[in-house]
C-alpha cells in the first residue's frame, strides 16, 4: 500500500512512546536548570520536531544545535530570554 507524504510524517506508536519518555526526561532536566538536552536519545527527526513543537507551544524558546564535537542538543530558554 502506498502512503501519502502526510502519513509518512506521522509519528508511529513507538515514536509516540519515545516522545512521552523523552518529555519526562526533559522536564526533569529543566527542573534541575539543565537547559541543554542531548538529542542522542531521539530515534529520528520526527520525534525531535514533535518535542520542539511541544515545548515551543508551552512558551520555551527551543533551538536545535548541531555540534559535531560535543554532540547535537536542544537549547532551551524561557520566553523572556531566561529560564
Amino acid at each position: 500500500m502506498v502512503i501519502t507524504p502526510a502519513e509518512a510524517r506521522k509519528l508511529t506508536k513507538a515514536d509516540e512512546g519515545v516522545v512521552q519518555r523523552v518529555e519526562e526526561e526533559i522536564d526533569e532536566a529543566l527542573r534541575n536548570n539543565n537547559l541543554n538536552i542531548s538529542v542522542g536519545r531521539f530515534p529520528n527527526e520526527k520525534v525531535r520536531e514533535k518535542i520542539i513543537t511541544m515545548y515551543r507551544g508551552a512558551g520555551w524558546d527551543v533551538k536545535y544545535v548541531s555540534d559535531q564535537r560535543e554532540g547535537d542538543y536542544l537549547s532551551f530558554k524561557g520566553g523572556s530570554g531566561q529560564r
